[in-house]
């Protein structure tokens, strides 16, 4: 029967798609046929491969937004450290209290590096899904104090004054690492 091969020729082809991550729908007819119930049952699992295909590139999207705002936050830590280590190398007669100031300094952006590096494998546990969070709640002062510290070099040497104008003592959950 000339009608059965080509809804079987249908079905290979429309099976091929799918083999190829090709997830276009294609249901002509809904009858109560074998081959219309099998065809119906390809369409379920081809809403269902579509709709994992889409949630997969949109975690893999995230995760190279992710990604890329890690690295260009470790850019942040390189240039101050960079800028007081030429400071410290150009004035050997630099006071002595300054240098300390620069050295605590610039250990507290090795810090924040070693927080973007754990904040890298941290995504990679996420992304193969290991990762917990550890969620507490801190006042909203809390984390822009976290963040003056982080940026305050910069700032300095930019002229740049970071001023805090919300409700300090409102609380957020969030895990303080992330």
């Amino acid at each position: 029967d000339r009608r059965l091969t080509k809804k079987m020729t249908g079905l290979v082809s429309y099976v091929q798609d799918l083999s190829e991550r090709i997830y276009d729908l294609k249901l002509e007819e809904n009858s109560e046929d074998e081959l219309s119930i099998l065809t119906n049952e390809l369409y379920k699992i081809t809403v269902l491969l579509r709709e994992a295909a889409e949630s997969q590139q949109k975690l893999a999207e995230n995760l190279e937004t992710a990604l890329a705002d890690i690295s260009h936050q470790f850019k942040t830590p390189l240039t101050s450290l960079q800028i007081m280590l030429d400071e410290i190398y150009e004035d050997p007669e630099m006071p002595a209290k300054v240098r300390q100031e620069f050295l605590r300094l610039m250990s507290q952006q090795i810090q924040s590096m070693s927080s973007l590096a754990t904040t890298l494998l941290n995504l990679a546990r996420l992304d193969n899904g290991t990762f917990k969070m550890h969620n507490k709640t801190v006042t909203v002062q809390e984390l822009f104090d976290k963040v003056r510290q982080n940026l305050e070099i910069l700032a300095d040497l930019r002229g740049v004054e970071l001023e805090f104008g919300g409700d300090a003592a409102a609380g957020i959950t969030i895990d303080p690492r992330w």
